[in-house]
């Protein structure tokens, strides 16, 4: 039981995180659509560092 339920929470977060970089670059593109190397750094800082810390918040975060 122990495994489906993780194998559950890294779906959502995968989904969850997924979502967010498809967001972002949705975003950027409207508001900065010729910098593309600044497009990328931007969406890579924030999978890097706001989705752990939403999953985080969220409770997402396996403890151990």
């Amino acid at each position: 039981m122990n495994e489906s339920n993780d194998f559950k929470m890294q779906v959502v977060k995968t989904v969850l995180g997924l979502s967010i970089m498809l967001i972002m670059q949705f975003i950027l593109k409207k508001v900065i659509p010729d910098m593309y190397y600044l497009r990328y750094a931007v969406t890579g800082i924030t999978i890097t560092f706001l989705c752990p810390f939403m999953f985080h918040m969220l409770r997402l975060k396996k403890c151990e």
